[in-house]
């Protein structure tokens, strides 16, 4: 499911696309939205995940975040909440002196809905990569007296402030 809609896309942009662009524009969402997944490292929306994880250590850092639930077992053995803490941001802390050999955690993590500022990115990289489209062979300029031609040498780029957005849904502690 791409993080944005074509009625998103459509307010961005400030026009209705016809049906060509839209059959185009959905593909671009959905090819955005996998960007930004890939970019962050997280599925983003609400998801439930099993991760099994080995050796003897106090800490675990649960890959996907935010956490919104926990589950933990190792070798048959359910471990109750009062064994363990959790914090959304995907750390996992055994009360204790650490886990057994092998523990496994389902938790359940991501947002309920897509958060507004990876909608409104995902409609930036959309919109550019149609514009870009619009254009033959990404041609900028053109000019007739003394023939001159200008391309685009990239197709849309992320920004500074893009990557910042990007940054703030990664998973920030080392696994």
């Amino acid at each position: 499911m791409a993080f944005a809609t074509l009625t998103d896309l459509e307010t961005r942009i400030g026009r209705d696309l016809d049906p060509i662009e839209a059959a185009q524009a959905t593909v671009m969402l959905e090819e955005a939205t996998d960007l930004i997944k890939a970019l962050t490292g997280q599925q983003i929306l609400q998801a439930t995940s099993i991760a099994t994880f080995s050796g003897y250590r106090r800490l675990i850092v649960l890959p996907q975040i935010p956490v919104t639930a926990v589950s933990v077992t190792t070798e048959g053995r359910v471990y109750g909440t009062y064994e363990y803490d959790w914090v959304a941001e995907g750390l996992l802390t055994h009360r204790g002196y650490g886990w057994a050999r092998s523990v496994v955690v389902t938790y359940t993590h991501g947002y309920v809905t897509v958060p507004p500022a990876l909608v409104r990115l995902t409609t930036k990289l959309t919109g550019d990569a149609l514009a870009l489209a619009a254009r033959p062979a990404n041609v900028t300029s053109e000019r007739i007296g003394d023939y001159a031609v200008s391309m685009d040498t990239a197709a849309s780029m992320l920004t500074v402030d893009d990557y910042r957005i990007l940054e703030s849904y990664k998973q920030v502690y080392a696994p």
